[in-house]
């Protein structure tokens, strides 16, 4: 997937029989990131990484929403889900890329 430099983006887990989840765990480059289970108050936690920057306001249950795309937030993104407590039912990955758009013109 390419993203714009600067640009925001979704990140998307979820079960396609369309359960809510329990928990959700979300890796970038195998280091965890942000963390979501229902029940629990705060329901969902980030944690820093370089290059992700977790828009709390927007993000829920599964669909995150990134800020800021720079150099450092590409990578292998990887989610976990489970619809139970500790039966990770799903598991999902995807290469970000960030490019810089050619302001430039023809």
């Amino acid at each position: 997937s390419l993203v714009l430099l600067g640009d925001s983006l979704w990140l998307n887990c979820s079960d396609d029989r369309g359960g809510s989840p329990h928990s959700v765990w979300w890796y970038k480059d195998n280091v965890q990131f942000y963390w979501y289970e229902r029940g629990l108050e705060p329901a969902s936690r980030s944690f820093d990484v370089p290059g992700v920057h977790v828009d709390h306001a927007r993000s829920h249950e599964g669909f995150v929403h990134l800020l800021r795309a720079d150099g450092r937030t590409r990578g292998i993104y990887r989610c976990d889900l489970a619809l139970e407590p500790a039966v990770v039912a799903a598991h999902a990955q995807l290469a970000v890329r960030v490019v810089a758009a050619d302001l430039r013109g023809p």
